[in-house]
């Protein structure tokens, strides 16, 4: 299935709006695509919108703790610390 630039742009716009209104939000790729956006993006088109805004410097991205290679990343916006 090929994904829509129109659905990654706006599917970054929502991440984008979803952080602006709640700076200390994070989550991770599914999480964000189920609860923050209501299933209205593929999970595929989250995750290539979340890839885009971290290129932005929009959003970090970071395994959670134990995760090895392939676990889920968290995301939160770039300006929230840790």
């Amino acid at each position: 299935m090929r994904e829509d630039s129109g659905d990654i742009e706006a599917a970054a716009s929502a991440i984008a709006r979803y952080l602006s209104q709640r700076p200390q939000a994070s989550d991770t790729a599914r999480g964000i695509a189920e609860v923050w956006l209501h299933q209205r993006y593929a999970l595929a088109t989250v995750r290539t919108a979340l890839a885009r805004l971290e290129v932005r410097g929009k959003v970090r991205a970071r395994r959670l703790s134990g995760g090895g290679e392939g676990s889920d990343l968290l995301y939160s916006a770039a300006n929230d610390r840790p």
